[in-house]
């Protein structure tokens, strides 16, 4: 038989649905005339995998490009393989996520890596995958494909800059998770800080740390205080102090002060937010971002802002003190 032949049969076959006799066929026909776009059409209609029918088309339109309706197929094709690629990534993440929630480490952390093997573009994949690993370097390599995926990503960056900066500081890196609550890799980063002390002191200061954090995850339901609502109940204490004091000195009419107090409260609540930003901890992910991961560690790099804080903080007080003692010293001079 010739080519022309068995192209002829495999057209029957693939009409009568016989896809196997067919694919069979078309494929004996392709390997003496590989560029018989006719063989490569049909090749493209039977392929029961999309992206075989994806090749079998592109190769059809390379030698016929002429071909309006299998250029507009070709494209729904690609549609489809694009939200097929779409579905299978959210489908894998979600069980990610579960397994994750489960309690089940192990099992999300495969998902992850099957993920990202399959499609190594997946942002989010990589920002888990660096969650669920506990070395170091490994973390460092998920947050590197991350930020390859998305170079703009500005919490990333400075996640692995200061990951990068402690990677040789196992000791400060372990109470950097300890902060965030993170207490398996913060025992892990203990552990490594251990072997890796250069004296009697840095190890034995390793192992005080590994051991009350022992004591710290034998406490039932632990939890680490978020950063978040800590920043945000230490910036409006001293907020909410003043305002009483404020009430309190208008006779607790509101409308009886004057209008420069109130504006003056917007100082106490920016002096609360930069004193605690700058000394609260555990520290906020706002300052590897604001000022990287040296603002993180770095006493005097905090101190200009926490002083800032205390300035704009201290005068609003001051202001209605003074305000106190002159309505005092009137008050005074009326009894006499």
């Amino acid at each position: 038989m010739t080519p022309a032949d068995y192209l002829k049969e495999a057209i029957r076959s693939a009409r009568a649905g016989n896809r196997e006799r067919a694919i069979l066929l078309l494929e004996d026909v392709l390997e003496t005339e590989p560029n018989n776009a006719v063989a490569w059409f049909w090749l493209s209609d039977v392929a029961e995998d999309i992206h075989a029918q994806i090749m079998a088309l592109e190769r059809a339109l390379a030698i016929s490009p002429d071909q309006p309706r299998a250029m507009a197929r070709l494209t729904g094709l690609y549609e489809q393989r694009e939200a097929a690629v779409r579905q299978r990534q959210k489908t894998l993440l979600a069980e990610a996520e579960a397994a994750k929630a489960a309690g089940r480490t192990h099992e999300a952390r495969e998902l992850l890596l099957q993920l990202v093997d399959e499609y190594e573009n997946n942002e989010t994949a990589w920002l888990m995958l660096s969650e669920m690993v506990d070395d170091v370097s490994d973390q460092i390599m998920a947050l590197e494909n991350a930020l390859t995926v998305n170079p703009q990503n500005g919490w990333v960056k400075n996640k692995l800059a200061t990951l990068k900066r402690w990677q040789n500081d196992p000791l400060t890196m372990g109470d950097m998770f300890v902060e965030q609550g993170d207490l398996a890799r913060a025992e892990s980063a203990y552990l490594m800080a251990t072997v890796k002390a250069r004296t009697v002191v840095g190890q034995r200061d390793a192992e005080r740390r590994l051991a009350d954090l022992k004591r710290l995850k034998e406490i039932p339901g632990f939890k680490a205080i978020n950063p978040t609502l800590t920043l945000a109940r230490l910036t409006v204490g001293p907020s909410l102090l003043y305002g009483l004091m404020l009430l309190t000195q208008a006779g607790l009419d509101p409308l009886g002060a004057s209008p420069i107090f109130y504006v003056a409260g917007f100082g106490v609540l920016i002096g609360g937010f930069l004193m605690a930003s700058a000394f609260a901890t555990p520290r906020h992910p706002m300052w590897t971002w604001w000022l990287g991961p040296d603002g993180v560690s770095r006493f005097f790099l905090r101190l200009p802002i926490g002083l800032t804080g205390f300035f704009f903080l201290i005068m609003p007080f001051a202001l209605l003190l003074w305000q106190a003692w002159i309505r005092l010293d009137v008050y005074r001079a009326s009894l006499r």
